[in-house]
């Protein structure tokens, strides 16, 4: 039988694990990966000129994702197309 701080600990473990993997997964938002290097640098480029903030992060996989926030993300979306139809 578990006394009361054995409780208490359980539920704030489980409480912050579920806090972690909320963060880790529905918090990510909008993101990117382009295989072609060269267009992926682009894209961060062309978002730097227009002064879009955004994060990058490198997956487990080794490739390197561009992270942004929704506020920006119709025009990320067309900075996407323009650099797929000149690299693609």
């Amino acid at each position: 039988m578990m006394n009361r701080n054995q409780v208490l600990a359980l539920v704030i473990s489980i409480v912050l694990i579920a806090s972690f993997l909320y963060s880790k997964f529905e918090g990510v938002g909008p993101n990117i990966h382009l295989a072609n290097a060269t267009a992926h640098e682009h894209l961060k480029w062309e978002m730097r000129n227009l002064g879009i903030s955004f994060n990058t992060e490198v997956m487990g996989n080794g490739n390197e994702h561009i992270f942004w926030n929704e506020e920006d993300d119709e025009k990320v979306r067309e900075l996407i197309e323009i650099v797929i139809e000149e690299y693609y």
